[in-house]
């Protein structure tokens, strides 16, 4: 796992944050039970899925989700996918997570780090 992870990091122009990386190769769920979260606006949210690195994973392969029709696809990594079709990124800039919408093309701060964003997920 940790060479695919290299390999997408690699391809993506982006090192992910180890506390991201550290979650991604300790577990084998990529889904929670708890899924809400909020955006630093107060916006709610619903996280489907972090996106996998397992290229046999007909619906959540990361590879999938990659921006491509935006201004933003240069600074935008996506790692989940949330509902209603928008993306859990992160900003290459400042390694914040962040909600982006893909009907706006914007995006919304969500937490400076990932074991931020797990500790502020909800039960719906």
């Amino acid at each position: 796992m940790k060479e695919k992870i290299e390999k997408f990091e690699y391809n993506s122009n982006f090192k992910f944050p180890d506390d991201y990386v550290e979650y991604i190769l300790n577990t084998s769920n990529l889904k929670f039970s708890r899924t809400c979260f909020k955006t630093q606006n107060g916006v709610e949210h619903i996280l489907r899925s972090l996106l996998s690195y397992d290229e046999n994973d007909k619906y959540y392969y990361i590879n999938k989700f990659q921006i491509t029709d935006s201004e933003f696809a240069h600074k935008l990594v996506p790692v989940g996918y949330l509902e209603f079709g928008d993306l859990l990124c992160y900003e290459k800039d400042t390694n914040k997570l962040v909600v982006y919408y893909h009907e706006l093309d914007d995006y919304e701060d969500v937490s400076e780090t990932f074991n931020d964003f797990l500790n502020s997920l909800k039960k719906i």
